[in-house]
């Protein structure tokens, strides 16, 4: 990774996780000589009794590798580390403890409203899914038998542009048939208002203002002149103070 991918990197696990964890390797004089972020959710620590953070815990159960921290590292009589080692980055949360379960993330806080999106998307995707350019859905009644459909299908087939019984009129005696168009404009209001709804809360719980969102819905409009506040404000109250200072107080 180049430097700027590393910093994205941890800050995605920091934004989600609650805490980036890196190896550092070294070298013989004790100098760092590589930095290796880690998967947060596989890594596990190991404390004194007194709360220091002394190994860490890297991978599945059968096969984890151990890095001992800073603080338990072997040192050179200068005090730098005589072998690799491994740091973490944490957000505060109201446990002592560096449990990625309890992590102070906005993750934990949004599961109902992350649910709702994934099953409304996962509605739409069933809905299209082999048909994806499909405008009507024709609907009978719970009457009509297999072979009465096979033979609505095929006149409808032979009623196509071209075909042999092309502008003939379908007549369809004794059942309840209706055709329904598929709509996925914004009268969808079941499928949109939720979806917005769930997006304004999943932003507002990453400190992301709604106006740099870019939704189109009812009340869209509404943000248009607050979107230089907007982006000043992501960056002075979210940016700055959740990233950017803990980044430097790092270095």
């Amino acid at each position: 990774m180049t430097g700027p991918q590393l910093m994205y990197s941890l800050a995605i696990h920091y934004a989600c996780m609650g805490r980036a964890v890196i190896k550092v390797g070294v070298n013989m004089d004790g100098t760092p000589n590589g930095l290796y972020p880690l998967y947060s959710p596989k890594v596990k620590v190991k404390t004194d009794k007194f709360g220091n953070i002394t190994k860490f815990l890297y991978g599945d159960t059968d096969k984890e590798e151990v890095m001992p921290s800073f603080f338990s590292a072997r040192k050179f009589e200068n005090g730098r580390p005589a072998e690799s080692y491994a740091f973490q980055i944490v957000k505060p949360s109201l446990s002592p403890f560096f449990d990625i379960n309890d992590a102070n993330t906005p993750l934990r806080a949004l599961g109902i409203p992350a649910e709702i999106t994934k099953n409304l998307l996962q509605r739409a995707y069933d809905s299209s899914d082999n048909t994806p350019n499909i405008r009507h859905i024709i609907t009978t009644a719970p009457t009509m038998t297999a072979p009465q459909e096979d033979k609505l299908r095929a006149d409808l087939d032979d009623a196509k542009t071209g075909a042999e019984q092309s502008g003939d009129f379908l007549v369809l005696r004794g059942e309840d048939v209706k055709v329904h168009a598929i709509d996925s404009g914004l009268s969808d209001i079941h499928t949109k208002i939720p979806l917005e709804d769930m997006s304004r809360l999943i932003a507002g719980a990453f400190g992301i203002p709604v106006a740099l969102l870019g939704l189109a819905g009812i009340d869209g409009s509404k943000f248009a002149n607050n979107y230089i506040e907007s982006r000043l404000s992501f960056f002075q109250d979210t940016i700055i103070p959740g990233y950017l200072t803990p980044y430097r107080d790092w270095e």
